[in-house]
């Protein structure tokens, strides 16, 4: 499972990751598994301490988030180590915008476009430069909801029949993020600035694995 995480920074000498599944990064943060990692520091020159644990929403989840999150490396591991692993299994730093009401994703998300909604239509928002582009993103959303949903599909269908009107909620502005560096202790600043590699040699030894077995079963 891969895993997703947003820095909590309330002052310099105290740091909360919030961990959770990464599928579930668009739902509201209420609703979410997640796991609170807690460390501390008497001043900004000395490493990071583990401090706590705490696992919210307890659900089917949770078993697996304990699991993957590995709850002994988040004791004995460093901040930034531990956010690196996420990163390199594929998780992703994200962080909740007020505006758009979702987690967006720190490494790809773009200034400069503004945020729309098609008027009459819960959960429907696009993301895009200019109004034009906002009513075909916005078509193509609810074309696709309306596939997925059949049984609303006539009430869908009233947005085109009433002009397929959108409406700007928030500018291009982007969310606040805490960077990734704050999470280094004093001798990992160099190791916060190089890029994550995301690991693939699981995948491709599996795939091989696979390959293998249903050669083998040919012959």
């Amino acid at each position: 499972m891969r895993l997703a995480y947003e820095i909590v920074k309330p002052d310099e000498n105290t740091l909360t990751l919030i961990v959770f599944p990464a599928r579930e990064s668009k739902d509201k943060p209420e609703e979410i598994s997640n796991a609170l990692i807690r460390y501390s520091r008497p001043d900004a020159k000395k490493p990071w301490a583990f401090k706590s644990i705490i696992i919210n929403q307890i659900n089917d989840l949770s078993a697996r988030l304990i699991s993957d999150l590995g709850a002994a490396q988040a004791t004995t591991t460093t901040p930034l180590l531990l956010a690196n692993s996420f990163h390199e299994n594929g998780g992703r730093q994200v962080v909740w915008d007020k505006r758009q009401t979702r987690f967006r994703n720190v490494s790809t998300m773009k200034a400069g476009e503004d945020t729309w909604q098609a008027v009459g239509v819960e959960g429907i928002t696009v993301n895009t430069e200019d109004e034009e582009k906002a009513v075909q993103r916005c078509k193509r959303a609810i074309t696709d909801m309306m596939m997925e949903k059949p049984a609303q599909a006539a009430d869908l269908a009233k947005w085109f029949s009433n002009g397929c009107k959108v409406k700007k909620l928030a500018s291009g502005a982007l969310p606040d993020a805490i960077s990734r560096e704050f999470l280094a202790n004093p001798d990992e600043v160099e190791l916060a600035k190089k890029p994550i590699v995301i690991k693939v040699e699981k995948k491709v030894k599996k795939e091989k694995t696979e390959k293998k077995e249903k050669a083998d079963k040919k012959a």
